[in-house]
């Protein structure tokens, strides 16, 4: 099966033609679009890009309803960083060898500007839940993930050119960003409540920009919880969203 580096020339083509478009965008469009930012950013990045893709696609940390797996798992196309099947591959690789040589985005291993840019090496073999693996809606739209993301892409622009560059690219932009911090800021700087075999952290800033993404070192000690906050005041909107809007079907 096809892996995030198996297509990433297509992805930095969309992540460039993104950037470029977000820029054109916000040079001659009225700043008022930046409202339909916010909303893409709650919905595609969060709930779509952290929510869907992380939480529930890579960890399988929870069980939707029928709905919401539908919902989430079309939501994390428009994140633009593939589909959920490649970019869970991605992601148990960092996992599987976190702060290792063979870690695709760890800061101790490939220097920042690479993980910005996700210039990720080959990734090494690694396998992700079978559930996501198997699952038809996740097979179809990774199949043709390219095909979906710029159809959805053109028709909203026939409505109006401005929506899809501030719903879709701007918030690309921003997400890719945020990404790189996230992976480059949780293995360097913050502190650790648990003592595991890497050099995650927890980082308070990264918490903030990313609603509840920050608690890292939460997360690699116990990958399959959906809230990353373990202490009082660690809180986490995407697990209070998991858990009080998606209301998963076993935690």
């Amino acid at each position: 099966m096809k892996s995030y580096s198996s297509e990433q020339h297509k992805i930095w083509t969309i992540l460039i033609a993104n950037l470029v478009l977000a820029v054109i965008g916000i040079w001659y469009a009225s700043p008022a679009w930046l409202w339909l930012s916010v909303i893409g950013y709650l919905g595609i990045s969060r709930v779509g890009g952290e929510i869907a893709g992380h939480r529930y696609g890579a960890h399988q940390a929870f069980e939707p309803t029928k709905t919401w797996h539908i919902i989430l798992s079309t939501l994390q196309i428009f994140n633009c960083l593939g589909s959920t099947i490649s970019w869970a591959l991605t992601h148990a690789a960092h996992h599987k060898y976190t702060d290792q040589p063979k870690d695709p985005h760890s800061p101790h291993v490939s220097p920042w500007w690479k993980i910005m840019l996700t210039i990720f090496p080959p990734l090494p073999y690694c396998t992700i839940p079978s559930s996501v693996r198997k699952d038809p809606l996740q097979r179809f739209y990774h199949n043709h993930y390219f095909t979906i993301l710029i159809s959805t892409y053109a028709i909203l622009a026939l409505i109006s050119w401005e929506i899809p560059v501030f719903l879709i690219s701007v918030v690309s932009v921003v997400n890719i960003m945020i990404a790189g911090i996230t992976n480059i800021a949780c293995h360097m700087y913050g502190y650790t409540n648990f003592n595991v075999n890497d050099k995650s952290t927890n980082n308070t800033f990264v918490n903030l920009i990313t609603l509840g993404g920050g608690w890292h070192n939460n997360h690699h000690a116990n990958p399959s919880a959906w809230d990353f906050g373990v202490k009082s005041y660690e809180w986490d909107l995407c697990g209070v969203f998991i858990k009080y809007v998606i209301r998963p079907k076993t935690s």
